[in-house]
């Protein structure tokens, strides 16, 4: 609350006191401040409702009675001091979050929020330009998404300050309670949950994915290599492209990613084909359903391959078309089995480009849906979000067939042609 910077992010654990903290700021400074607006946005809608609202009004009855100015329940605001407004606000809903002025904003939850960068990039960022605006940042960890991303931005920007807290930094939390649930809950788990802590997480689909093991410095480009190109499509969400090499013993190399969101189809057509201009690319696969973007694409030379929408059925060997939920489980098995070590090389058989700087955040943030009822034997569903490069991937891991090498290959037999001699042979 001292702290004079004007972002501030923190990193807390499970109660460890953020909405309390969130609405003291947001009341304190509507109080200091006249006809100015605040927000107080989380994921949902209904998650501000339940999570803040009930707070912010036993907090905006204890006023002295001449600061109540009204409140309004089915808008989740209430007006304070000179005519000061705070609003409960969800993220979902984006058109709702654009053109307002604000003094300050409280984004709880940021890392379970879809799309947030674009979210605070289009919509709330610029809503605190007029008035030079705070923002406060606050969540528990999920993986190294944009929360992180958040979090280490006081390294490179001196309008930015991050403080991190553990559930055990309440003092009115019992230690014995946390403690019981750091024996009921998977190491990674409590981590994550209670020690608010970026290094360990829990429900990620890639959990063998590791910068050290998978992401590298220099890719090499041979000629002799096979080179492909995977897409999927995107207009508010981002347009990716990932540029690949598959070596001769199929070890897989991601060595460039386009990564771009709102550009014309002209755009990104252009710039994908401008990348890597003189690479002889045997495929582009994208998405099979598609279609029309595939056509739109093609008017401007690029070209584009609906990815293998096939399985083998492991009953009868043949061919059989899928239901989308079980051929997002087959991309994501087949990713999988790549990102496994080699017995016999002790390397894994697909590498990244650490300049790949979104499908690195995406292969560290792909995660699968909390089951509501653990007790109940639900299908595994991955989180729509932070799935963009890894979709693009996918299409192209169910598409890529690698074509057998003949060890012992014969040269072609020479056979013997009579070739007629010419009008001057023999002059």
């Amino acid at each position: 609350m001292k702290d004079n910077h004007r972002f501030k992010v923190l990193s807390c654990g499970r109660r460890w006191g953020k909405t309390t903290l969130a609405i003291n700021k947001l009341l304190k400074e509507a109080l200091l401040n006249a006809k100015t607006d605040y927000w107080y946005v989380a994921p949902t809608y209904s998650q501000a409702k339940t999570i803040a609202w009930r707070y912010l009004v036993e907090q905006y009855r204890e006023l002295p009675f001449e600061l109540q100015l009204g409140k309004n329940e089915s808008e989740l605001w209430v007006e304070v001091g000179n005519r000061s407004r705070i609003t409960l606000k969800g993220a979902e809903n984006e058109d709702s979050l654009r053109g307002s002025k604000l003094g300050g904003l409280v984004i709880d939850e940021v890392a379970s929020i879809r799309n947030f960068k674009y979210l605070w990039e289009e919509a709330l960022g610029p809503s605190l330009t007029d008035k030079e605006g705070w923002t406060l940042f606050i969540s528990t960890p999920k993986g190294y998404n944009y929360f992180y991303d958040i979090f280490i931005e006081e390294q490179k920007n001196k309008d930015f300050k991050s403080f991190h807290f553990t559930s055990y930094n309440n003092p009115f939390l019992p230690a014995h309670e946390i403690d019981r649930w750091k024996e009921t809950l998977t190491e990674d788990a409590f981590a994550q949950e209670y020690l608010a802590d970026f290094r360990k997480f829990t429900g990620l689909v890639f959990k063998d994915f590791s910068r050290d093991l998978h992401c590298i410095d220099a890719i090499d480009l041979p000629g002799g290599d096979s080179y492909f190109r995977a897409m999927d499509f995107g207009a508010v969400n981002p347009t990716v492209c990932l540029f690949i090499r598959v070596d001769r013993d199929g070890t897989i190399y991601i060595y460039d990613e386009y990564y771009e969101r709102e550009r014309t189809t002209e755009d990104n057509a252009y710039a994908i084909r401008a990348k890597h201009p003189t690479t002889n690319f045997s495929a582009t696969w994208g998405d099979p359903s598609g279609k029309q973007e595939r056509i739109d694409y093609a008017k401007y030379g690029l070209h584009i391959t609906p990815a293998n929408k096939q399985i083998i059925d492991q009953v009868t060997g043949k061919l059989k078309e899928v239901q989308e939920a079980d051929w997002i489980k087959h991309r994501i098995n087949l990713i999988a089995e790549r990102l496994k070590i080699n017995p016999i090389t002790r390397k894994p058989r697909i590498f990244v480009s650490k300049y790949c700087l979104n499908t690195i955040r995406e292969f560290e943030s792909y995660r699968w849906e909390e089951k509501k009822d653990k007790s109940i034997n639900q299908t595994d569903r991955p989180v729509k979000a932070d799935d963009h490069a890894i979709d693009g991937l996918g299409y192209f891991m169910c598409s890529y067939v690698k074509m057998p090498i003949r060890a012992f290959r014969q040269p072609p037999p020479f056979i013997a042609r009579r070739i007629s001699p010419g009008p001057l042979e023999g002059v």
